[in-house]
């Protein structure tokens, strides 16, 4: 595959482009904190629970000791004032970060109650999510109070009678990638602004360098100044691949195709960098973890494995263990997950880096300790067994009758002698988990961490040979340079995901319209506005990188199929590194741009969809390269076990039963089956600006398609549901609510088409809810969102929409999908239903 040798940058074209970044990303910065601030001032705690977005009424059931010296608060419904000690349903999920507040307090006015061991009124109290089950939240509770003089403050707060959690943004990842960014600039002998540049100069102060911004330095030396790796990621070397490299041990996944053992050895024979396209169920993160212990086990490598998510680091590094962890074992070679407890899979926890420091063999150090915490906290503990209604003085549950010895309430003296207590212990706590933590860290020759996560002082002063980062292509271009910094200067960066797929969600998006309307002056109103409400406006991209994925201003405008560039004639010669438009420009799709396919190693074999549904992304995006693998190629809903109608006889009874068919297109044009507007003056939706729509009429067909396949045999959790429009989600999960396994308690999974990247399901049923008489589609001309869309079923995919509104847009990508149901799907009229 031809490699592009891009056009050298000069300093000032490096200092654009690294500027823009940080411009960025104060910009996205400042949309997370306005649109906090406005859930937070603007709407009542019951339209946040509404949303999802709180939940009211809690009461602090236990108080706690957890890894790593975290105190866990675990909160319920008391039922003194619920009726049902369930939950309502909510969007918190282990990791995120939440506050928590006196339910009795207006959200608008500071909270009004003192801190433990202190006089100062204090701000809602800081957390992160650490479990969800139906009937409790686990919380593990930060420091939320203002220092003392000495720089000391209260650990803990004290928590109200009544709770309200309140999902909340997370600055700590901007400042992160903010210094990240600084000390690439650093190393590159450029000179940036950020929020931290000293005043007066312009320059990057060294605390900005050095810094993380929360509290946690990264400090490792990184990649050291003009090292070969950082010169061919901005483009001022190209990159290298050795020749004759071959797998160093024999395969421990035998499984693998020839497309995803090519794609290894491509990595492995990288000098620089390597990319692995992994489009829509090809086996990426698979292919993934073999490279991975390759390098550890076969070339003797330590390496850094990133995720863009949680999830994606989880889903990674559980394969690495399945395939590999007997031989990681047998070598003496460590494997450690960083990353919060509450942020990782359950089954994964005695992986983390806080669980092997506390059983290791020096964890007994800690033991003792760890004992003195739990005495004093249990002292501190609320009394659960006590009501304390109406008590306002109540600090926990309970707390306002009798403690541990039937003793009166603990006076604020004590309390503030007993919370001293505990934040002695718990800093002599992390002082000998900080030796620990090296001494495991020490042992590990592969660490899993999401990006960010890597960013953190655990890996102070500790270099790798290769960095992995799964999923790339959902994470921004700063946040990948988070582990790239701790590769050593002759490492290797390895990039895998699929830039034909949905790119990171960017709130703060005001990239101006006036170049692409000049650059395309016949362009109508209504493709403009298609276009403007799309989430991602990098929609032009290519499958080899030759379209708008490289920002190259020439390439603006221009249509997106690999044919067409090549048809262009462009000289790539030319080609070079220019400012990004968005925080949606990834690196992957980045470097893919600047470098051409000779830079990255396709995985052409698909093992989730049948032939039938995968043929038009794959014809319209990737060139008709994947193919079906043997074992997925035909399958069918009638080859579920648990499916109960007889198996068709013929192939046109296939094709004309909605029950059998592998696609199905429920067509409403005609039918005045049209959408409205779900925005009202203060909802949620309103006030973060997005946009919502809904379809009533789409509901109620997606609930009789739904009813039909569950008649059909198929389980509740066989059914996927999805929809552009969180609005739609919302009415579709009311509508579906009934659709309920009683004895297994499994639901179809209704979620919105960006929710449900890199999941499928046996049956999928999508919702387009767009039908007006303009022709206005929104996100529907976002050809990435439909890929995603249209890739998650394995065995029938059902489209529910108007095909006049989708043709009527102009948007060529929806006009060809239209064609290709009308031909290839059995097409069922709406409007001949309601006759």
């Amino acid at each position: 595959m031809t490699l592009h040798q891009p056009e050298p940058p000069s300093e000032e074209a490096l200092t654009r482009w690294l500027q823009k970044h940080v411009d960025l990303l104060a910009a996205e910065r400042k949309e997370e904190q306005d649109q906090s601030r406005l859930l937070l001032s603007k709407c009542s705690p019951k339209q946040l629970e509404r949303n999802g977005l709180a939940v009211l009424g809690l009461g602090a059931l236990n108080v706690s000791i957890g890894l790593g010296g975290k105190i866990l608060a675990e909160l319920e419904r008391p039922a003194a004032y619920h009726t049902s000690p369930i939950i309502p349903p909510h969007t918190l999920r282990p990791g995120d970060i939440v506050q928590l507040e006196d339910h009795a307090t207006d959200p608008t006015k500071p909270l009004k109650t003192k801190a433990s061991g202190s006089s100062d009124a204090y701000r809602p109290a800081p957390g992160v999510v650490f479990k969800v089950s139906d009937s409790k939240l686990v919380i593990a509770l930060g420091a939320n109070n203002k220092k003392k003089p000495d720089g000391s403050g209260s650990e803990a707060p004290e928590l109200p009678h009544r709770i309200r959690v309140v999902k909340v943004a997370n600055e700590a990842t901007f400042d992160r990638m903010e210094a990240t960014l600084a000390r690439l600039a650093k190393q590159l002998g450029l000179t940036i602004k950020t929020s931290r540049s000293k005043p007066g100069d312009g320059s990057s102060s060294e605390s900005e360098v050095e810094g993380q911004g929360d509290g946690e330095g990264q400090g490792s030396k990184g990649s050291s100044p003009s090292s070969n790796l950082i010169r061919a990621l901005v483009a001022q070397t190209p990159p290298t691949w050795a020749k004759d490299v071959t797998m160093p041990l024999p395969l421990f996944n035998t499984g693998l195709n020839e497309s995803q053992q090519r794609a290894i050895t491509f990595a492995l024979a990288s000098n620089h960098f390597a990319l692995i396209h992994g489009p829509p169920g090809t086996g990426k993160t698979t292919a993934v973890a073999e490279l991975v212990l390759q390098l550890a086990l076969g070339q003797e490598k330590r390496v850094l494995v990133c995720g863009a998510s949680n999830l994606a680091a989880d889903n990674v590094m559980e394969r690495i263990i399945e395939r590999g962890g007997d031989a990681l074992r047998a070598k003496g070679l460590g494997i450690t997950r960083i990353g919060h407890p509450a942020r990782v899979l359950q089954s994964l926890v005695t992986s983390t880096l806080d669980y092997q420091s506390q059983n290791s063999s020096e964890g007994s150090l800690l033991k003792d300790v760890r004992e003195e915490l739990q005495a004093s906290m249990k002292v501190l503990r609320p009394d659960r067994d006590a009501p304390a209604a109406g008590n306002k003085s109540t600090s926990y549950r309970g707390q306002a009758s009798s403690r541990a010895g039937g003793k009166g309430r603990m006076s604020g003296s004590e309390r503030r002698q007993r919370w001293d207590e505990v934040r002695a212990l718990r800093k002599e706590y992390r002082k000998r988990e900080r030796g620990l933590t090296k001494a495991v860290i020490s042992r590990a020759s592969i660490v899993v961490a999401t990006c960010h996560g890597a960013g953190g002082r655990q890996l102070n002063n500790v270099e790798f040979d290769a960095v992995i980062i799964d999923e790339a292509c959902q994470a921004t271009e700063a946040a990948c340079w988070i582990p790239i910094m701790r590769a050593r200067a002759e490492g290797k960066v390895i990039l895998a995901g699929d830039h034909l797929q949905l790119p990171p969600t960017v709130k703060g998006y005001r990239h101006s319209q006036d170049k692409r309307k000049s650059a395309k002056p016949n362009k109508s109103k209504k493709q403009e506005a298609n276009a403007d409400e799309a989430a991602s406006r990098l929609s032009n991209i290519s499958l080899n990188g030759d379209g708008d994925a490289q920002d190259n201003e020439e390439d603006e405008g221009e249509g997106g199929s690999f044919e067409a560039s090549k048809a262009k004639g462009r000289d790539k010669q030319r080609v070079v590194l220019r400012p990004p438009r968005s925080l949606e420009t990834t690196l992957f799709s980045r470097l893919l741009g600047l470098y051409g396919p000779g830079c990255k190693n396709l995985l052409d074999v698909q093992y989730r969809m049948n032939q039938e549904i995968m043929t038009f992304p794959n014809e319209a995006l990737y060139e008709s390269q994947l193919k079906a693998h043997e074992s997925n190629c035909s399958i069918r809903l009638f080859d579920l076990d648990n499916y109960e109608l007889a198996r068709p006889e013929t192939e046109e009874e296939e094709k004309d039963d909605v029950r059998l068919a592998p696609i199905v297109f429920i067509d409403t044009a005609g039918s005045d089956m049209f959408e409205t507007s779900a925005s009202a003056s203060d909802d949620v939706d309103s006030i973060v600006g997005r946009e919502s729509k809904t379809n009533v009429h789409e509901v109620e067909l997606v609930h009789a398609h739904v009813e039909t396949l569950l008649q059909a045999g198929l389980r509740p959790s066989q059914i996927g549901v999805l929809s552009p429009y969180s609005a739609q989600v919302s009415l579709l999960a009311d509508r579906l609510s009934g659709f309920r396994d009683a004895a297994s308690g499994e639901r179809v999974e209704i979620g919105t088409v960006d929710g449900m990247q890199g999941r499928e399901n046996e049956a999928i049923v999508i919702s387009l809810v767009r039908s007006n008489e303009e022709g206005n589609v929104g996100f529907l001309a976002e050809k990435r969102r439909l890929n995603v869309a249209m890739t998650r079923p394995k065995r029938q995919l059902c489209v529910i929409g108007d095909s006049t509104t989708c043709r009527d847009s102009g948007d060529e990508y929806l006009g060809k999908w239209m064609d290709h149901l009308e031909e290839n799907a059995l097409v069922d009229l709406a409007l001949l239903r309601n006759q």
